[in-house]
């Protein structure tokens, strides 16, 4: 591109240094132009000139940086569009997040009342077994007990019996005074006594 200008900026000077002589002397010989104090050849060379400089303008210079221009407006178009896809993106994703949250949070919360419910259940069950069970457990003691206590007392009384007859039959046999009577009704009592402890 500088090759270019610089064989036209030389092109250029050229033809003003060869119109010079013939200006100069148009110069010298006015005419109806002359009287507005325009050269018309000197003009002409002008806008001759100008347009040389307007065509190596546009051509080399306006297109380009129209180009760089449009180019540059396009990737800027372009960067804000993709910016605001990005916002619109995470403005989606922002709104679909919390979404999920609350829903996450809404079943977390239904998982922990489910479990709160399901432990009451628990322990309630546990509780009414437990309570069962010791009743039971209750139950066979007092059954235990009483049976024992069946058992005592029928050990008791054929103790009690036996101590009776021994009594009896010691004292049938030892029948001689009142005082040995009483004497044997004593020992009697005191080896029964004996016998419960």
């Amino acid at each position: 591109m500088k090759k270019y200008f610089s064989i036209l900026i030389t092109a250029i000077a050229m033809f003003a240094l060869s119109a010079a002589p013939a200006l100069a002397q148009e110069a010298a010989n006015p005419g109806v132009v002359g009287m507005f104090g325009i050269n018309w050849k000197l003009f002409l060379a002008q806008l001759i000139n100008f347009g040389i400089v307007l065509f190596v303008l546009w051509k080399w210079v306006f297109k380009p940086v129209t180009k760089g221009l449009s180019d540059r407006t396009d990737k800027i178009e372009g960067s804000l569009q993709e910016a605001e896809r990005i916002m619109k993106d995470r403005s989606d994703f922002d709104s679909w997040k919390q979404g999920e949250i609350s829903t996450v949070r809404s079943e977390a919360s239904g998982i922990i009342a489910q479990a709160k419910q399901t432990a009451e259940e628990l322990k309630t069950q546990t509780l009414k077994t437990t309570a069962d069970e010791q009743n039971r457990l209750i139950e066979q003691a007092k059954e235990r007990l009483a049976q024992e206590k069946t058992a005592m007392m029928e050990s008791a009384k054929s103790e009690l019996a036996d101590i009776v007859v021994q009594a009896t039959s010691t004292i049938l046999k030892a029948k001689i005074d009142p005082t040995k009577d009483k004497q044997l009704i004593e020992d009697a009592l005191k080896q029964a006594g004996q016998a419960q402890s």
